[in-house]
């Protein structure tokens, strides 16, 4: 049967987080028993975001990619995704700082710097074996750990109550993107289709109202391309931290400047090649109705709710 790194409780992570406990036991857990909200295990899912920031043409491009029709997560089936990773399944990814014995049963104890290595290796796994890109070996690709994340969805869904997202945001310079997308190997069952998304962030400055605009920036991009719920917050939170990079440096009269000259919001996501399916991005005709090869609409996001970064 299948395992999955559990920690005890989301209460456990939060004292971590916070610096109010050093260390926390882990485990790992048949997935039959974890994926049971009864028994307030949290299982802790790594989730690579891969983009670029093309600040002469005010545009973040993230990698996106289309799910299969038949994945052994039902739920996913189908769904548009920006992240890559998965249950943390394997031995040999875990750092930890102490093996507890339990009776027959095998404890992690694990600091805050011990679970954010693990979610990296994890990661870099998966990342290989569904992309063929090995972040970690890479000269290009890297991870800046106080940039990551830990993040839930609050959906209601029983599935959300039982998995903590870990999400690390890979910046890649613009320079090197392309060189990045031509070293994609996919893995077939996993992935589709793969392309880009891009989005106008200079809209979103020029309305000085940013916690308003994201979400609706969001909620266009779900209701067009089917995009699955981690995934929003992910790019909420990734439009959030390079906007503020992008404005601290900028006069607040040249940002009302801005403001004054806005134009109206218009989300453009780039052109697909012409063998995707995730052709439902496109709006500049105007034609908002779906063909057969587009991607069912689904709920927007509010806002995304996200814990302090991890410390390193």
């Amino acid at each position: 049967m299948k395992k999955a790194l559990c920690i005890n409780s989301i209460q456990d992570l939060a004292a971590l987080t916070r610096s109010g406990i050093e260390y926390i036991e882990t485990r790992m857990v048949d997935r039959e028993i974890c994926e049971n909200p009864e028994h307030s295990l949290q299982q802790i899912i790594p989730y690579v975001v891969f983009y670029t920031t093309c600040l002469d043409a005010g545009k973040i491009k993230i990698l996106q990619y289309l799910r299969p029709e038949k994945i052994s997560e039902d739920r996913l089936q189908s769904k548009t995704s920006v992240g890559f990773g998965g249950h943390i399944d394997q031995i040999e990814d875990l750092v930890f700082t102490e093996i507890i014995k339990d009776s027959d049963l095998e404890k992690y104890k694990m600091s805050l710097n011990d679970i954010v290595d693990t979610c990296i290796l994890a990661a870099n796994r998966e990342t290989k074996e569904e992309l063929g890109i090995n972040i970690i070996e890479s000269d290009y690709l890297s991870i800046n750990e106080r940039e990551c994340i830990f993040f839930s969805v609050n959906s209601g869904l029983e599935v959300d109550k039982v998995h903590t997202g870990f999400l690390i945001p890979v910046k890649i310079e613009e320079e090197n993107y392309e060189k990045f997308r031509a070293a994609i190997v996919i893995k077939e069952d996993e992935i589709k289709q793969i392309d880009n998304l891009t989005l106008n962030f200079d809209v979103i400055i020029s309305s000085l109202s940013y916690s308003e605009v994201i979400p609706e920036v969001i909620s266009e991009i779900s209701q067009k391309s089917n995009l699955e719920k981690w995934s929003e917050q992910s790019i909420a939170f990734i439009l959030h931290k390079e906007i503020n990079n992008f404005i601290k440096d900028i006069e607040y009269a040249d940002l009302l400047a801005i403001h004054k000259h806005k134009i109206s919001l218009k989300f453009q996501p780039i052109q697909p090649a012409p063998e995707t399916v995730l052709t439902s991005n496109e709006t500049d005709s105007g034609d908002n109705q779906a063909s057969p090869s587009e991607i069912k609409p689904t709920e927007s996001l509010a806002e995304p709710q996200v814990s302090e970064p991890a410390s390193s």
